[in-house]
């Protein structure tokens, strides 16, 4: 029984550490940005590049949602 409790909170811990919230600094906010977009299939990849060329004021030739390849 104690074991499924200690599994219970390590879950949990580990379910908190990856969820943004409140009390986390930007930089451990950016760490989990940074993971999810390593994870990212290429057709969400290029949707993220092409939220970054619009930030920085580029054109952008792309359909976002376009479900490319």
């Amino acid at each position: 029984m104690r074991a499924l409790e200690t599994r219970r909170v390590l879950d949990e811990e580990i379910a908190k550490a990856a969820s943004p919230d409140d009390s986390m600094s930007d930089d451990q906010l950016l760490g989990i940005i940074v993971q999810a977009v390593a994870s990212m299939p290429a057709q969400h990849l290029e949707r993220i590049e092409d939220a970054v060329e619009m930030r920085r004021g580029g054109k952008v030739l792309r359909l976002a949602g376009g479900g490319g390849s």
